[in-house]
């Protein structure tokens, strides 16, 4: 019987040994992190995992790098058994302001044996070098007919960027190519190269295709053609004859991503008339499987890749033109795509970009409408589901929407190509505040207290500084003055009359635009989120720069004078006997 006992202890034992040993290791941490911006041009990439793991699996083929501008990025990997991290050194730099992702496939291995039980993507952008804002005359150059699109990227390999254009004719006279023109190395570029597609050309995107590590092209092309063209860059961006592909009904937009995480680029078409998107997978040597379609809606034009939920898989958003939303396909992990999630957003969505409007680590959406002339700003729940919607006028017919840090603060701001008005929209992301909440410095705690209005005195009289100008400027008059400190300390005594002016009493964007104060560190409304009630919309709220300005209103004393200025002198004398005592 001891015998017996001990033979299945032993058994136990090795049974819990094997369990321990064959667990799913998983990634503990990146760097650069999901969706950082600024990231140097000369950065590492870096993943830690949770377990041991086998250097050998893990490689160029495995450790997959795209950038948006500069295509594919092989370099030296390393493994730190003790931190158990593996570090991508990239050979070439990365191109200042573009998006880099990165994915892991499920070939990697812990020192087991054992796979990951899933790939894993991620993207961070690259930061971009200090500018004037300020731009020279355009030069122009000439492509083919009518050019629908156009697209930046070195397709020559020799670290500049290219440019491709589709040119699409007319319906009745089709152009049917795309022109390549290769940048000269100062900003200049010699003639088009002209090479043939499928009629009436009217997306165009660069992807290295068959993973050798230059930039293919690809475009999607309107009826009568209804598929995709896919050139193959030769290695010094001269490009092979097309290959087409059947795309549904075919669209305006297509885009190149990982969508089933295995190293390759995937492609995803919009299909204008049938309201779906279509999928073609990558075969892996820049060949495509037949497409899947996947409905959305109706009259769907514009189209997106992103991680929306956060799981590690490429998801698709899409704008419905008629159906007035927008249309969010989470990505299954396999490269298939669960049933759409629409958000209506209003008329006529035309554009559409993924990204971390708000700071707090997930993407959000933004819409661009072209009828009304306006972008919607759908805020993600950290999820994948979009429940917080604004709208924010810009110029006549945007048709175009991108998201960039345009004032180097380090969030991301808006801009619009608007058709009619021939101009364009920034709108600066801005800090939210309470207004009069100016306490304790640095972060404020989210109402308007004595110590507020103190404080806001002890600036005017030189004493004390202020995070957030915009919050000490408690009447929202453009300036803060001795006045706006009273007006705090009356609110915090009682008298609604007294109240500060918008935002208040919850976190919100100043609506005034042309004053000079400014908003550098008000941490309570970005940070102390479940601290008090906010309407919809707080962080990722944005003012518009470009076209047009709010009028300033001054505020109004409501309390009566004689009773205000009293007050007024009091509360000047205690501040003076307070300064005297701390000094």
């Amino acid at each position: 019987m001891r015998r017996l006992l001990l033979v299945l202890a032993v058994l136990l034992a090795v049974v819990a040994n094997i369990s321990w040993a064959q667990e799913t290791p998983h990634i503990l941490s990146t760097s650069p992190t999901q969706n950082e911006l600024n990231v140097p041009v000369n950065t590492n990439i870096s993943v830690t995992f949770d377990k041991d793991m086998d250097e050998a699996t893990i490689n160029d083929s495995t450790f997959v790098v795209n950038a948006r501008s500069t295509g594919l990025h092989e370099g030296t990997i390393t493994y730190n058994n003790g931190t158990r991290t593996a570090t991508l050194d990239p050979i070439n730099d990365f191109d200042v302001g573009e998006v880099v992702t990165v994915v892991l496939t499920r070939d990697i291995q812990s020192s087991q044996g054992v796979p990951l039980d899933s790939s894993y993507s991620w993207s961070f952008t690259i930061r971009v070098n200090d500018g004037s804002g300020i731009f020279g005359s355009h030069s122009t150059y000439p492509v083919g007919d009518r050019p629908f699109s156009v697209f930046a990227a070195d397709l020559d390999g020799d670290g500049d960027l290219d440019l491709a254009t589709a040119n699409w004719g007319s319906f009745a006279l089709p152009d049917s190519t795309v022109s390549v023109l290769l940048n000269n190395g100062d900003g200049t570029f010699a003639p088009d190269s002209v090479y043939a597609v499928d009629p009436v050309p009217l997306g165009v995107f660069a992807a290295d295709l068959d993973g050798d590590g230059d930039l293919d092209l690809t475009t999607t092309n309107g009826e009568p053609s209804c598929n995709v063209s896919v050139l193959l860059n030769n290695g010094d961006g001269t490009f092979a004859p097309h290959s087409s592909y059947e795309a549904g009904t075919g669209g305006h937009t297509l885009i190149a991503a990982d969508l089933d995480d295995d190293g390759d680029l995937d492609l995803a078409v919009e299909q204008y008339i049938m309201g779906k998107v279509s999928v073609l997978l990558n075969n892996g040597d820049g060949t495509f499987a037949p497409y899947s379609d996947y409905p959305v809606g109706g009259y769907s034009y514009a189209l997106f890749a992103a991680d929306l939920n956060g799981d590690g898989y490429l998801d698709l958003a899409v704008g419905n033109v008629y159906f007035d939303s927008v249309s969010v396909l989470l990505n299954k992990g396999d490269g298939t795509f669960r049933p759409h999630s629409a958000y209506p957003v209003g008329d006529f969505v035309n554009s559409v970009f993924a990204a971390d409007l708000d700071g707090d680590g997930d993407l959000d959406l933004v819409a661009g409408k072209s009828e009304v002339d306006s972008v919607s700003v759908l805020l993600n729940n950290g999820d994948g589901t979009f429940p917080l919607l604004s709208d924010y006028a810009v110029g006549d017919r945007p048709t175009s929407i991108f998201a960039a840090d345009l004032d180097g603060d380090g969030d991301l701001d808006l801009v619009t190509a608007n058709q009619t008005s021939s101009n364009v929209s920034v709108l600066l992301n801005q800090e939210p505040f309470i207004r009069g909440d100016v306490a304790p410095p640095g972060a404020s705690d989210g109402s308007v207290t004595m110590a507020d209005g103190l404080m806001i005195l002890g600036y005017y009289y030189g004493e004390t500084g202020l995070d957030c100008m915009d919050a000490g400027d408690v009447d929202d008059n453009g300036d803060v003055t001795m006045g706006d400190g009273l007006q705090a300390l009356g609110y915090y005594y009682g008298d609604p009359g007294t109240a500060p002016e918008p935002p208040f009493p919850y976190c919100g964007i100043d609506p005034t635009l042309d004053d000079d104060l400014d908003c550098v560190s008000h941490t309570f409304c970005m940070d102390g989120r479940a601290a008090a009630p906010k309407p919809a919309s707080v962080e990722g709220a944005f003012n518009k720069l470009v076209l047009q300005q709010a009028v300033v209103e001054d505020g109004i004393m409501r309390v009566p004078v004689l009773i205000w200025l009293s007050l007024k002198m009091c509360l000047a004398v205690l501040f003076w006997l307070i300064m005297m005592l701390l000094s």
